[in-house]
């Protein structure tokens, strides 16, 4: 009988892991993008198309981004802390990303209007309660 109620539990949380949103995998492109040291790239991943990020002001915005990136130095890991849903077409992804001299917190605010998810803000910082969507319970 413990094997059997072993063996459903196991179901239980395999099928857990499969029933996760993807969110088109933008989070884990940019994600991805960050571990490959492609900071400015980073950003441009998660709004594709976005003609802000091609403003003077944008481009501002992504070199602050990249030199904060290049100061936590390498890339090491990363792990999702929170996954907050509101209703079924919301949510924001707590991320802490490990870096060789610190880490850093993401806060990634993803939105389905239609059929896809799109990015809808990100924040970071090395503190976690200066993130305001981050939930660390």
């Amino acid at each position: 009988m413990k094997q059997i109620t072993m063996a459903v539990i196991a179901t239980l949380f395999s099928l857990g892991a499969f029933a996760t949103e993807s969110y088109n995998e933008t989070p884990e492109k940019f994600i991805k993008t960050i571990k490959e040291s492609h900071y400015q790239e980073a950003i441009d991943s998660l709004y594709p198309g976005s003609e802000y990020w091609k403003t003077p002001e944008g481009q501002a915005e992504k070199a602050g981004f990249s030199a904060k990136m290049e100061k936590a130095g390498e890339y090491r890991f990363h792990e999702l802390l929170s996954e907050k849903k509101v209703g079924s077409r919301y949510v924001v992804l707590s991320y802490l990303v490990g870096f060789k001299n610190r880490p850093l917190f993401f806060s990634i605010v993803m939105y389905k209007p239609e059929d896809l998810w799109i990015a809808k803000g990100i924040q970071f910082d090395e503190a976690p309660q200066n993130i305001k969507n981050l939930s660390l319970q």
